[in-house]
């Protein structure tokens, strides 16, 4: 056992120093934005195009809500995006809006990001019903449709919009979901 672990330090050293200069050099690339719209925009566009590749999202603050709400509406599929690298549930379809949503939550409740391979809020941008954790089901069982998502896009739209004029550290303390039996998975 010993010499297994022996065998596996020094592989898993070079990749991640391979890694890391990867990450490197294309988060180098997505912090050259001037603001938080041209950023969001930008993130967005490659996430429709599929050519984001990172398994993080780009440097985020508050003042990337409002732009991001503009995107958190469209529900259409698509295949890849930023999610917590330590979870073993791989989503394959995600939703846009709800991978938005998710990242608004995350700004929400995890900025300012401290690491980036943490700054996610949950392991996965997928919303499901409460009722999951009572069942143990398969969590697609408790995914939300397009309709319930549509209301907790309303939900966070009406909780900027009333809100985002005030100190962010305490209106992150207000929870969009609050009145919903609704979790990020």
């Amino acid at each position: 056992m010993k010499r297994y672990f022996t065998f596996l330090i020094p592989v898993f050293l070079i990749l991640s120093c391979f890694n890391c200069s990867k990450v490197s050099k294309e988060k180098d690339i997505i912090e050259t934005y001037e603001n938080q719209d041209e950023m969001v925009e930008q993130f967005v566009q490659s996430i429709l195009d599929s050519t984001y590749n990172l398994p993080f999202l780009p440097d985020f603050n508050p003042e990337a809500i409002t732009p991001l709400l503009l995107y958190a509406d469209d529900f259409s599929l698509i295949y890849e995006y930023p999610h917590s690298t330590i979870s073993s549930f791989y989503l394959q379809d995600k939703r846009l809006g709800e991978c938005i949503l998710w990242t608004i939550e995350s700004i929400r409740v995890k900025y300012p990001f401290k690491d980036i391979f943490f700054q996610f809020v949950s392991s996965q941008p997928m919303l499901l019903d409460k009722k999951f954790l009572e069942d143990a089901g398969h969590p697609l069982a408790y995914r939300l449709d397009t309709v319930q998502l549509h209301v907790v896009y309303e939900a966070y739209k009406k909780w900027w919009k009333n809100y985002n004029h005030e100190n962010f550290q305490q209106i992150r303390k207000i929870d969009p979901m609050d009145e919903f039996d609704y979790i990020w998975y």
